[in-house]
């Protein structure tokens, strides 16, 4: 299992789960990626060479803060949080097959 930011090799792995998870359209998606979508607010799990779960977001700020607006969270279908883990200043949830 691998949790890292985006990289350009994962963009189907990323539709596909996407697709699966919020059945949004193919105009919808080609939307996102071309235009909102940035690999620096993008975190995937893989596992066995596929986008496993997915996390997006936008960087805003408010009163001075800088926050992160979660806007997509995604998991492969048939799998389950069994685990939480620091890493920098983000808590991750590790997924494994059910």
């Amino acid at each position: 299992m691998m949790f890292r930011p985006a990289q350009p090799g994962d963009f189907p792995g990323l539709t596909k789960l996407w697709q699966q998870a919020f059945g949004d359209t193919d105009a919808f998606l080609d939307s996102f990626f071309g235009t909102a979508f940035s690999p620096e607010r993008c975190l995937c799990i893989r596992l066995e060479e596929r986008v496993a779960a997915a996390l997006y977001w936008f960087d805003c700020q408010w009163e001075d803060k800088r926050l992160a607006y979660l806007y997509a969270v995604a998991t492969e279908n048939g799998f389950k949080c069994v685990e939480r883990k620091e890493r920098d200043s983000w808590a991750v949830v590790v997924c494994c097959k059910i």
